[in-house]
């Protein structure tokens, strides 16, 4: 009996060290990370961390915050700080004028009209027979980070971005995207087009059959806690809000709020529209299989719905309170689904923003800050009868766009004048305007390099054959007057969220200046892959620590 129960416990002694020891092998971080998540959250104010971090979970933005490296400085380092510009300088880990993606709509010369930055006549929609589906990220000038992945790795990795915008799905793909799928807001479906496939998998369609978007806009959207708890926000009931259709109190019924039933654009302007996203993104893992293997994968997301609530209901609103606190708790879902089925140890996540949003224009003039309105088209009538003083009857202005003036070279060619001069004539004229700070000329831009301060900034925005002739730059607490003028956004900052979390990363602080260009070769850094062809940011060393 003794010899029994020593050869037991011999055994007992002999395996409990091996269990352990593979069990701790099983929680080592990989050599590479797995799966690479980025997470963008359109117009995301790093104010909103601190602002609703008590009413947050411990396991969603929490978790980043404790656990993971909060890069509290980071910022983009260009003038025009859109949604397009933005994911691209992301992906690709450089500027507009290397990735070319200006803004997100650019004045054609040749069509002489606006051209989206995604636009390719030779692409079909696929998964729907409404709309044209005209798009691919052609137009984006150098790799990003997920193709030189792609390069590296012979196709082995499997790279799928996800957003409900076409042009956040497209540009966060790139050039080598396995899959890109955007949302249909006329059918309430997940489609994608012709550049990634020539019909949608089997289970993309499985899951449009489930009908979500319907179930979601059946629903009630009222606060998800006690509305008297929202003292980070105004009260809901008050003058700087627009609304749906004019109603901005709580609660909002979904179904009486919808058009018609063919319109499902409402999803996408609550916080329903983020947790179908999310609920798609679970699906997408899935059926992918991604981080299962020892080649890593890439998923990228964008979640749009916060952009479309602050447009309603101002930065300051409890709708957009309840919006954060409600996506904390998908974050929450998403990274508990992601660590059974893939592991912490193996995944790098980052969340960011893609453009940042300002304060609401009436909310600061109420409070004695002062904001004024910068009219594009009644500047644009005044430039042109200077113009005409100066050189005689003539269509010498094309198009004001983006903070950038057109001008008609044909004309001026043919009018025997100079173009260099022209162009410095009217970027004098417009620094005579109210709330024109700078003007810079194509040719100024072309010929000098700026290495700090705002013309840097300007010059990172600029890319000769998609960029005008002049670039202003507004005084601040200056905004353009444009459609959402009631929430019109001033004083804008470039600073945003910047959260590291997984696989090596260790708790920390990162106060000094981050570039969003730091993004790409940090994350090459991590994989081993070449930095993207244009890249110009530097690897965040911090993080390697």
């Amino acid at each position: 009996m003794l010899k029994k129960s020593l050869t037991a416990l011999l055994i007992v002694l002999f395996i409990t060290p091996a269990i352990s020891f593979l069990t701790a092998q099983t929680r080592l971080p990989s050599e590479k990370p797995k799966l690479i998540v980025a997470i963008i959250i359109e117009d995301m104010r790093s104010e909103y961390l601190f602002r609703f971090k008590d009413k947050f979970e411990k396991n969603g933005f929490n978790r980043m915050m404790n656990e993971g490296a909060f890069c509290k400085n980071a910022s983009y380092d260009y003038l025009i700080t859109q949604s397009a510009p933005g994911i691209t300088s992301i992906t690709t880990g450089c500027s507009p004028s290397v990735h070319g993606i200006v803004s997100n709509f650019w004045y054609n010369r040749n069509s002489e009209e606006l051209t989206d930055c995604c636009f390719d006549k030779e692409q079909k929609a696929v998964g729907t027979n409404v709309l044209s589906g005209n798009y691919s990220p052609k137009r984006i000038l150098t790799t990003g980070f997920a193709d030189e992945l792609k390069l590296m790795s012979q196709n082995k990795s499997k790279v799928i971005s996800v957003s409900p915008n076409y042009q956040s799905a497209i540009l966060l793909g790139g050039h080598t995207a396995d899959a890109v799928y955007w949302f249909n807001d006329i059918q309430g479906n997940w489609i994608s087009n012709s550049y990634y496939t020539k019909e949608l998998p089997s289970w993309v369609n499985t899951f449009n059959t489930n009908n979500l978007p319907d179930i979601y806009l059946q629903k009630e959207w009222n606060t998800i806690l006690p509305i008297e708890s929202y003292t980070e926000s105004l009260p809901d009931k008050n003058n700087f809000e627009t609304g749906f259709y004019n109603k901005s109190t709580f609660p909002y019924k979904l179904e009486k709020l919808r058009n018609k039933t063919d319109d499902y654009s409402l999803l996408m302007k609550t916080p329903f529209g983020n947790s179908f996203t999310k609920d798609f993104l679970i699906d997408v893992i899935i059926n992918n299989e991604l981080g299962k293997d020892d080649t890593p994968d890439v998923l990228l997301v964008s979640f749009s719905a916060f952009a479309e609530i602050e447009k309603l209901f101002g930065p300051k609103s409890v709708e957009l309170e309840d919006s954060y606190i409600r996506f904390d708790k998908e974050l929450t879902h998403l990274f508990n689904f992601i660590d059974k089925e893939i592991g912490k140890q193996n995944v790098v996540y980052f969340v960011t923003a893609d453009c940042n949003s300002a304060p609401n224009k009436d909310y600061l003039t109420a409070n004695k800050i002062p904001v004024n309105v910068f009219d594009a088209d009644k500047s644009t009538v005044l430039l042109k009868a200077y113009m005409n003083a100066v050189y005689g009857a003539g269509d010498w202005v094309l198009k004001y766009s983006n903070q950038q003036i057109y001008l008609n070279q044909d004309l001026i060619e043919d009018a025997g004048l100079n173009l260099p001069e022209v162009q410095e004539k009217t970027a004098q004229i417009l620094l005579q305007m109210s709330g024109v700070a700078n003007a810079l000329t194509a040719t100024n831009l072309q010929q000098f390099d700026y290495t700090n301060g705002i013309f840097s900034k300007i010059q990172n925005s600029y890319y000769s054959k998609r960029s005008g002739d002049v670039i202003i730059n507004l005084e601040p607490g200056w905004i353009e007057k444009n459609l959402y003028q009631i929430n019109g956004k001033t004083g804008k900052s470039e600073t945003v969220p910047l959260l590291w979390y997984g696989w090596k990363i260790k708790r920390s602080l990162i106060n000094r200046p981050v570039s969003m260009f730091d993004i790409a070769p940090t994350i090459s850094n991590f994989l081993n892959t070449s930095n993207p062809t244009g890249c110009e940011g530097k690897v965040i060393l911090e993080l390697l620590e």
